[in-house]
């Protein structure tokens, strides 16, 4: 779930054929599956980072390893909508775009880096930000993908955070002067994973019977950022879903933990940190509620 300009709301719809349905956020009319799923041109397979960007949507579609942009005011208006392609030849876990033209990236497992500047236009990497090490010591692909974690930006653009998967740890990054800081917590544990190899033959880690889900999702504001937080065993019921929204400001203070009435899988924020919608995936609906309130 994304929320754009605190008015429309992006649901991806995880069925057989994942779309992202438009939804007015003020009435929570639904105005219509806008980006087809599918391997045509213009249509998407992978939806797992994507946003919305000087009038422009984007999805970065780890399928097809390419970055396909629309105008966003046209699909609102359902009307001629303008695509734009680009090929992404690194392979990258998640994205999030800084501009029309360059996007952060983490999840290159063969960089000696956590996060990746892209240059979209260029189809290469411009700049990088966090050594997996400060030494000599070269960090294996198998710790590196034990980390792996989701991606969101600053509304701004010029910080982000990176939420791993399997541990409860975030890592909050600067692109401005390329500082980093990791913030351990709540739980404070490691991955509980196995070593397999993928398909270079290489070890790499992958879930195993112990897996726990950390961080399933997060939104962002100028002032704050929002995790959700699971904790449940990754072949668990409640694997994705979480009750608990852990709140930091973007110098990784934690600010207050938000308890939910209900088990949800997505939510969004407004920019002013005052509205909250969360979907409740027992009764799929989306619910509003106001931060703040006793």
């Amino acid at each position: 779930m994304s929320l754009v300009r605190d008015s429309v709301l992006l649901l991806l719809t995880a069925n057989m054929t994942n779309q992202i349905l438009f939804i007015n956020a003020l009435d929570s009319a639904e105005m219509g599956h806008m980006i087809k799923s599918g391997r045509k041109k213009g249509e998407v397979m992978g939806f797992f980072s994507y946003g919305v960007i000087e009038d422009n949507l984007w999805v970065y579609d780890i399928v097809k390893s390419k970055v396909v942009t629309f105008d966003f005011k046209s699909l609102l208006n359902q009307s001629t909508r303008v695509d734009t392609i680009y090929d992404v030849n690194k392979n990258y876990y998640a994205a999030q775009l800084v501009d029309k033209y360059n996007m952060i990236a983490t999840g290159d497992y063969d960089s000696a880096y956590w996060l990746s500047l892209y240059n979209l236009p260029l189809g290469e990497v411009t700049n990088q930000f966090a050594p997996y090490t400060t030494g000599s010591e070269e960090v294996s692909k198998t710790t590196k993908t034990a980390y792996e974690s989701i991606l969101h930006i600053k509304p701004s653009r010029d910080k982000c955070v990176m939420s791993a998967r399997y541990s409860d740890r975030i890592q909050i990054l600067s692109l401005d002067n390329k500082s980093s800081k990791i913030i351990l917590g709540p739980e404070n544990y490691e991955p509980d994973v196995i070593v397999m190899e993928d398909h270079l033959g290489e070890d790499v880690s992958a879930r195993g019977p112990q897996t726990r889900y950390a961080f399933v999702t997060g939104a962002t504001t100028d002032q704050f950022i929002y995790l959700l937080y699971s904790g449940n065993n990754h072949q668990g019921k409640y694997r994705s879903y979480g009750k608990y929204i852990y709140k930091y400001d973007w110098e990784g203070n934690p600010i207050e933990r938000l308890e939910l009435p209900e088990y949800t899988r997505d939510f969004a924020v407004t920019s002013d940190d005052r509205i909250i919608y969360t979907y409740d995936p027992k009764d799929k609906v989306i619910k509003k509620g106001v931060l703040g309130d006793e």
